[in-house]
């Protein structure tokens, strides 16, 4: 007994000592741990080879496992805490991807706690095949087939691609992991290449690039809708030959007059989507070059040389009829500089400091983005007192867009030179002039309630606020919140003028910057007038989820 009673006291005096010293006595919590299955959103099937993570909330950690066979996984020995789940596997998606992910309910791990059936879902990617033949009926091989899909996005609509493919020995094709979306397919053959100076003999013939199933134009293509783990056959071309020409000329050096060396030159139509041309040649040691198997039409010939931080390009718009061009002349030229000013009318209200002054556009940051996404983004911040210069802009349209470092500013008015520029959009093809930028701080509040077509609230509803006017496609001008659980709503520093307010169940948040979506519900909106400093207060219905996927088919 004596013992057992010493022991204790020493047990008691080490515990004192230990903790005084600063040492944590705590004994760590035993683990629990989370299993579950890995289902296909289409067929229930399980999924295998999936990689499963657990993510812990607070500490940022994670556990990652494999589902086997069964589609089942394991995490043992999960610290206790709070997780989410995500799973990935090749040829699946996630069932809600683009959607806008409201906040889930966490998985709690208590101490010793085994957690069962926890059940995750991926969507199957879908896939589309078919044939490319030649007039005969005989197989092309080595021809390029693209999925092409409408992408709608804060920088505007642009097509471009999902997947591509080359056709086998027998003229097939196979196109996978395919998004559920509607695509447009266009198929490419392989080009013969030719150094200048080629002997020419007789006119060349050339497989044009065309829409499916016979289109040179997208606006004519026929689309096909891929819905979840669609299997989608008989996609195929028959191709005819057309005349085609030679375009050739000539790259130099706008600085130094030599020869342009190290760089190509590039064709792109008129009339298929960004980003796709038909036709491109090496620029030569003496800086020729020679573009065969071109059809006629409408072309932009372009080049572009980087050497370290520095890019010059250059750019010609041809017309091809019924015969070669020749003797065509590319001039890089560094990019333009673009100078301009930031401006603050009046003084930013701010409820922490009633008496502020007027602030400095200091560190506002004005960037533009390529119209038709072809380069990079330039970016800069203004200066103290307010001016900026973009450095090495290349030729190109571009979107404007200004990130005001000011809280309660907003971007009032955009001049480019002498010219308004409500849309933001700023024309840099011929030359450049300032851009004058002036922010307000006259702004109004928005409040209102969103309700569901029974009357009730719509907790957690996504809310659009965006202007009815030429600044609609901004990104500075649309703002965006979601319904809390009363279904209320409020947008704080809003730039005075006519706007629209639309209410969303479960978003596909690309979608809300695109116009053309949002124009398919005006009825459907509220419209509100906020006037300088103004408060108003409107009420508007959520557009449900089955609305929007059956209006969205009406979408190119």
């Amino acid at each position: 007994m004596r013992i057992t009673h010493l022991a204790l006291s020493l047990a008691v005096y080490t515990g004192v000592l230990l903790a005084q010293s600063g040492v944590d006595t705590t004994l760590p919590k035993k683990p629990g741990s989370v299993e579950g299955t890995v289902l296909n959103s289409v067929s229930h099937e399980p999924i295998k080879k999936a990689s499963v993570t657990l993510r812990n909330l607070r500490e940022r950690f994670t556990y990652v496992v494999m589902s086997d066979a069964a589609g089942h996984f394991l995490f043992d020995n999960v610290e206790p805490g709070s997780y989410q789940v995500s799973v990935e596997r090749d040829g699946f998606s996630s069932v809600r991807q683009g959607r806008r992910m409201p906040a889930e309910k966490p998985i709690v791990v208590e101490e010793e706690q085994h957690i069962k059936n926890v059940a995750t879902q991926l969507a199957p990617k879908g896939v589309v095949s078919g044939r490319v033949l030649d007039e005969d009926g005989d197989p092309i091989m080595g021809a390029s087939v693209q999925a092409l899909r409408y992408f709608y996005g804060p920088n505007g609509t642009i097509l471009g691609p999902g997947a591509t493919s080359n056709t086998n020995d027998l003229g097939e094709f196979q196109l996978i992991n395919l998004e559920p979306a509607r695509y447009y397919f266009r198929v490419t053959t392989p080009r013969r290449n030719f150094p200048p100076g080629h002997t020419r003999g007789a006119r060349d013939e050339t497989y044009p690039p065309i829409f499916y199933p016979s289109a040179m134009e997208v606006a004519q293509a026929t689309p096909q809708e891929v819905a979840t783990g669609a299997q989608v056959t008989g996609i195929d071309f028959r191709l005819h030959k057309m005349v085609g020409y030679r375009v050739s000329g000539k790259v130099i050096d706008g600085q130094t007059g030599q020869a342009a060396r190290n760089t190509f030159v590039e064709l792109r139509p008129h009339n298929i989507p960004i980003g796709m041309n038909s036709g491109m040649a090496q620029v030569q040691q003496d800086g020729t070059f020679e573009i065969r198997g071109v059809v006629s039409g409408s072309y932009t010939a372009m080049s572009q040389h980087n050497e370290g931080e520095l890019r010059s390009s250059a750019r010609q718009t041809l017309n091809v009829g019924d015969q070669d061009i020749e003797n065509v002349l590319l001039t890089l030229r560094p990019g333009l500089d673009v100078p301009g000013t930031v401006t603050v009318d009046g003084t930013p209200a701010s409820p922490q400091n009633p008496q502020q002054t007027a602030m400095p556009p200091r560190s506002t940051l004005v960037s533009l983005q390529s119209v038709e996404m072809r380069g990079g983004t330039p970016q800069t911040r203004a200066e103290n007192d307010g001016t900026f210069v973009l450095h090495d802009v290349a030729p190109d349209v571009y979107a404007l867009t200004v990130y005001p470092n000011i809280p309660g500013a907003y971007v009032k008015s955009i001049r480019y030179g002498d010219q308004d520029a409500p849309s933001g959009q700023i024309d840099l093809r011929q030359s450049s002039a300032p851009i004058n930028i002036v922010l307000g701080t006259d702004v109004g509040q928005i409040q209102g309630i969103v309700q569901d077509r029974s009357g009730k609230p719509a907790a957690g509803a996504w809310i659009t606020l965006a202007p009815r006017d030429d600044s609609a496609s901004r990104r500075d001008r649309l703002n965006q919140t979601s319904a809390d659980q009363n279904g209320s709503f409020q947008f704080r520093d809003v730039a005075p003028g006519e706007y629209r307010v639309f209410a969303w169940e479960d978003p596909d948040m690309n979608l809300l910057y695109a116009p053309e979506f949002r124009k398919l519900f005006e009825s459907k909106a509220a419209s509100v007038n906020i006037g300088s400093n103004g408060k108003e207060s409107v009420q508007v219905t959520m557009i449900s989820s089955e609305e929007m996927e059956t209006e969205k088919t009406k979408l190119p």
